[in-house]
């Protein structure tokens, strides 16, 4: 029985140890080999976020399961997709993609890492009102802490902002 059991757990670890190596190396092949579009939020409630691409000539939706609180319909980021495969894709929450005709600049107020600095919290004013919003680090970019930064708020919706660094 003890046997039975050790390998049962041997198994489950593995294919835990396999689905991990496998995504990281599917995010490098996307990032090798993929090719970038925008992908438009659909919907994003609680748990979930739809958002919908433009591949390979069809209009592909795909659902994300993770928390999504602070993401509205009509926000656009980059996304990554297997050319072969575009179910295969991977969204770029660190590059926002948006019209800045239809945003207006000002200086946040206050700005620091969060989640082991996977993202920035920022704050910033529109008016009197007072704003807080968060955005993934982007990869090959620096944050210098204490540097003036530039947010971008959607006229029309000034929750929806971005922070150029």
């Amino acid at each position: 029985m003890a046997f039975k059991q050790f390998i049962g757990v041997a198994a489950v670890i593995s294919f835990l140890v396999w689905t991990v190596v496998h995504g990281r190396n599917n995010y490098r092949h996307l990032l090798a080999e993929g090719k970038k579009t925008v992908a438009v939020v659909l919907e994003a409630t609680g748990k979930n976020m739809t958002v919908a691409f433009y591949a390979n000539g069809t209009t592909h939706e795909m659902v994300l399961s993770e928390p999504f609180d602070g993401f509205y319909k009509g926000e656009t980021f980059g996304i990554l997709y297997e050319l072969e495969d575009p179910v295969h894709a991977e969204v770029l929450f660190h590059e926002p993609v948006y019209d800045k005709q239809v945003y207006v600049s000002t200086q946040a107020t206050a700005y620091g890492t969060i989640n082991f600095d996977s993202f920035i919290e920022f704050e910033y004013r529109v008016g009197k009102k007072e704003f807080a919003r968060f955005q993934a680090i982007h990869p090959d970019k620096t944050l210098v802490e204490g540097k003036p930064v530039q947010v971008f708020y959607n006229i029309s919706n000034p929750e929806i902002a971005y922070l150029e660094y």
